[in-house]
């Protein structure tokens, strides 16, 4: 499942580092995982719910050699974004596909260890279905209060959730209400799918305009540089990706970059390359021509 990819292997190779006290400092762990974790997502994916997504997205394992060095491995997706999308009673079910299971944790620093479960019927569908139910029940028990996961999901659709479980609150039996929540679960489904893929497409063309404006000078200790666009990385946006191959770019175009940092860059662009591409549904080639006239503009 990971690791053999040619293009892979190709970025993988670039984050190898032959300097010790480096080689310490490196991006350790499941960048995928970290990004979802200590990103921007809204709060109310919760941790199965990331685990759908990375199991859409792949993910990048970076572990560390006996002599110190980073050895990153790939995990190719193992189901599809429309997939994930599904049905609330789950008719569209071809069998029973596989999402990624995090054997040694999920924490934001854990998930290293992957494997893999049946994912049944749980798609966004049937998660925007489970969240209505919910709110539903503390609705209609008039308490607790909401969480700000709960706030959060009721504010992430066009559709009036609150008032539509409002609604099925006071309707005589537990069926009927249930019919208004499964008949709305669908359309509030594709919708937060959608609302995703849209926040992603809008941080990778902010990364776009973002590459091309000006920029404040960094440090001319490239050992500081260094540091501090790994400091960057670890963030795991889009954004603090364009921040290191915009500043390093520019950096090149002054005095060629030492061999490490001159690696950190080109496994900087092969990220950004990657989550825009896959953001907006381009071929890499295109987006790595318009992040290059980005760059020199």
């Amino acid at each position: 499942m990971g690791g053999d990819s040619k293009e892979v292997a190709t970025k993988a190779d670039a984050l190898k580092s032959t300097n010790q006290d480096l080689a310490l400092k490196y991006i350790e762990g499941n960048l995928v995982w970290k990004a979802l974790s200590k990103g921007s997502l809204p709060t109310y994916l919760n941790e199965k719910e990331r685990r759908m997504v990375m199991s859409a997205l792949g993910a990048v394992v970076v572990r560390k050699n006996a002599d110190g060095t980073p050895d990153p491995g790939f995990y190719e997706p193992v189901i599809s974004f429309k997939r994930l999308l599904g049905n609330v009673d789950g008719s569209d079910n071809d069998g029973k596909p596989q999402i990624f299971s995090c054997t040694d944790g999920t924490g934001a620093d854990e998930c290293t260890i992957l494997g893999t479960e049946a994912f049944e019927s749980e798609t966004f569908s049937k998660l925007a279905y489970d969240h209505m139910i919910g709110i539903f029940e503390k609705i209609r028990d008039r308490g607790p209060a909401l969480t700000a996961g709960e706030i959060d999901f009721i504010n992430a659709t066009s559709v009036p959730v609150y008032k539509i479980l409002a609604s099925a609150a006071s309707l005589p039996t537990e069926s009927v209400a249930h019919e208004q929540i499964v008949k709305n679960a669908d359309v509030i489904g594709a919708e937060l799918a959608a609302t995703f893929m849209l926040k992603a497409q809008d941080e990778a063309e902010k990364a776009l305009v973002f590459i091309s404006e000006e920029y404040a000078p960094i440090p001319s200790d490239w050992k500081l540089r260094y540091q501090m666009n790994l400091d960057l990385l670890k963030k795991g946006s889009v954004l603090d990706i364009a921040s290191v191959v915009r500043s390093l770019y520019h950096r090149s175009k002054i005095k060629e970059l030492p061999i490490l940092e001159r690696k950190l860059y080109d496994s900087a662009l092969n990220l950004l390359q990657d989550e825009i591409s896959f953001s907006l549904g381009k071929g890499k080639d295109e987006i790595a021509e318009l992040i290059r006239a980005r760059l020199e503009s």
